[in-house]
């Protein structure tokens, strides 16, 4: 005989059913710091990911504990709930083969513990003092039991999402500046190689399963793609500053860089920018603007740590990999802003002259922030550099009324 029978009203016995009786064999009442019931269902619930528990079976596990009492969480009590069946259709709004599916799948994550009656069925009785004198049912215990083991899930579930998500957001800023690095390079004719190869090959990686990337396959791919923009980058950089170096009788032989360059190179920040056209056809000077004409350079920003700005300006943080940028890192991320904002390399070089690396950061990120306010952000750039060369522009003002804008919104 391969299958024995089981009496009328009697529960096929599972390891399952036998590993959660012996978890809740082990209740001796609630967990040191804990005082109330609705303490261990937090915690669960907290835990609900890690564990895989769907969320019917947590409002499933809501309703049982519902039925429980504070006093039978105690050490000498047992919190053991008998609702029938079809009290559990019409709280769950399920069918009598649903509950019992529920029921079946709560034991064997060793989340309740069923106590079965001589005959089968539920039932309970309580003294004077509203005390569980014998019941059958559902023992709730393993939820006490478990306890630190659900602070714990929960904590490391935690730690795992946060790495995940630095992660991809490490893949999105890597993916967004290879495709700015790809379409500046084609603009500009890069001769070295064949670029819409490259963005296609950088693009392919990873597509189709991003829904699904996780702790897994996540830094391997990051480091692919941060590899492949930094071979990219490197190569545009190179390609550019030839461009910008390239001498006056060389003008047939070497492509022009026009004013509305879309890379987020640290070249757009240097101190040559002879080549570089103002944008009404008089090349610009190569010399930053003399002592008497230009203000302190980045004095709006010289008391602030980097890390304040980019939570004034929503868009600047897609283009940082941490939250807490150095200064570099945040001039860095505002020229990729720039670049995907339509503001001109030459305009971006002008203001970087005239206020400061860390002073032009911040102005972008005023424009930004400041999204559809503003029609022209080239313009506006080039507005605000004019008016600092005239000493007019309060640049921590707008700064000050950004931080005032997000602490109502």
């Amino acid at each position: 005989m391969t299958r024995a029978n089981v009496a009328p009203g009697c529960r096929r016995l599972t390891p399952e059913h036998h590993r959660s009786a012996e978890i809740a064999a082990r209740f001796d009442g609630l967990p040191a710091g804990i005082t109330r019931k609705n303490q261990l269902l937090a915690a669960l619930k907290q835990a609900s990911d890690a564990l895989g528990l769907s969320a019917r079976l947590r409002d499933a596990i809501d309703t049982l504990m519902g039925w429980s009492r504070e006093q039978d969480w105690l050490g000498d009590g047992r919190p053991i709930v008998w609702p029938s069946n079809q009290r559990l259709q019409d709280a769950w709004g399920v069918t009598k083969r649903q509950v019992q599916n529920i029921l079946t799948r709560l034991i064997q994550l060793g989340l309740i513990a069923a106590v079965d009656g001589p005959q089968g069925r539920r039932g309970g009785k309580r003294d004077k003092d509203d005390r569980i004198v014998e019941a059958f049912g559902f023992d709730l215990s393993p939820l006490a039991v478990r306890y630190q083991e659900f602070v714990a899930a929960a904590a490391e579930h935690r730690k795992r999402c946060a790495k995940r998500d630095a992660l991809r957001r490490r893949l999105t800023i890597a993916r967004k500046a290879i495709r700015q690095i790809a379409a500046t390079a084609i603009e500009q004719q890069e001769p070295g190689r064949d670029w819409q190869h490259w963005l296609a090959r950088a693009e392919s990686l990873g597509r189709g399963r991003a829904p699904g990337l996780d702790l897994d396959v996540l830094p391997a791919l990051v480091q692919q793609l941060e590899a492949i923009r930094q071979d990219g980058y490197e190569a545009l950089t190179a390609f550019l500053k030839s461009v910008e170096t390239a001498p006056s009788g060389a003008a047939d032989c070497t492509p022009n860089t026009p004013t509305n360059q879309r890379s987020a190179d640290k070249s757009a920040t240097c101190n040559d920018a002879a080549n570089e056209s103002n944008g009404r056809g008089r090349p610009a000077s190569s010399r930053p603007p003399s002592h008497a004409q230009a203000p302190a350079q980045n004095a709006a920003t010289a008391a602030l740590a980097p890390g304040w700005l980019p939570k004034l300006c929503r868009p600047l943080r897609a283009y940082l990999a941490d939250d807490r940028p150095t200064w570099s890192e945040v001039v860095d991320a505002a020229d990729y802003l720039r670049a995907s904002l339509g503001i001109s390399r030459s305009a971006w070089i002008d203001a970087c002259h005239t206020l400061g690396r860390n002073d032009a950061a911040a102005a972008v990120a005023v424009i930004a922030a400041r999204g559809d306010e503003i029609s022209s952000p080239g313009g506006y750039l080039r507005g605000m550099t004019g008016r600092a060369r005239a000493g007019r522009l309060n640049l921590m003002r707008s700064l000050w009324g950004l931080a005032e804008r997000r602490h109502d919104g």
